[in-house]
């Protein structure tokens, strides 16, 4: 069953002509068939029909599906390495570029929650989408090695790459899960008022996590809890 979309796309602003709005409507109807069916499980003909457009019209704006889905996951990720790119600009504390980045991202994935279902579709599949995306992901890692390689041991538990998955981790999930979320609550998780709750927790949760593995803000250490194991 194909699911309606609470999306508003990562678009150009100002007035749209109609050539955009017929582009724009083939990249949100087919947000939601693979956020839905994956990838693979969608064709051509499901694409066309759900957007109301022939196979000629859609041929004018794509060579074929899958540079559709390029376009899709592309400007996903050009939006989240912007985003990381900001944070880290600037003369700010760890604290500051951490609390930047995650908001950034929240505006990204808050408004275009079926990404977040489609990547991990995909990531899940081995298939040629999945190798495209972690391609794609590559860029976004290197921004988090660079905001926090100054900060943590390159190496081990409590390296960048943890650290970074576990935060913007936590981020993904929530999204990933919301239609399930949706039936154990009772209640729309991806309403503003929730992802604001939402947001204010993931907030409180990076402070804590900035609290416990730097014993003196902006100075990088060893991490309490590997102290404690070490005694």
């Amino acid at each position: 069953m194909v699911q309606k979309s609470s999306r508003h796309s990562i678009a150009a602003k100002g007035t749209p002509k109609k050539s955009e709005i017929t582009r724009e409507r083939l990249l949100s109807t087919t947000e939601i068939l693979f956020a839905d069916k994956g990838y693979s499980g969608t064709s051509l003909a499901e694409i066309t029909r759900y957007a109301g457009v022939t196979k000629g019209l859609f041929y004018y704006y794509f060579s074929d599906k899958e540079a559709l889905f390029d376009a899709i996951v592309e400007r996903y990720f050009d939006a989240h390495a912007e985003v990381l790119i900001n944070a880290i600009s600037g003369e700010r504390t760890l604290s500051e570029k951490l609390h930047r980045a995650l908001d950034g991202y929240l505006d990204i994935v808050e408004v275009n929650p079926l990404l977040i279902r489609i990547i991990q579709h995909e990531a899940c599949s081995e298939s040629e989408q999945m190798r495209k995306i972690s391609n794609l992901l590559k860029p976004i890692l290197t921004l988090g090695n660079e905001m926090l390689g100054a900060y943590l041991p390159s190496e081990g538990p409590f390296s960048p790459r943890h650290f970074f998955l576990s935060v913007f981790g936590m981020g993904m999930s929530y999204f990933v899960y919301a239609p399930l979320l949706e039936e154990l609550w009772g209640l729309d998780p991806l309403g503003w008022d929730r992802c604001a709750e939402r947001r204010k927790h993931l907030h409180g949760v990076v402070d804590s996590l900035v609290n416990t593995y730097f014993r003196s803000g902006e100075t990088p250490s060893i991490p309490i809890r590997l102290d404690q194991e070490e005694q």
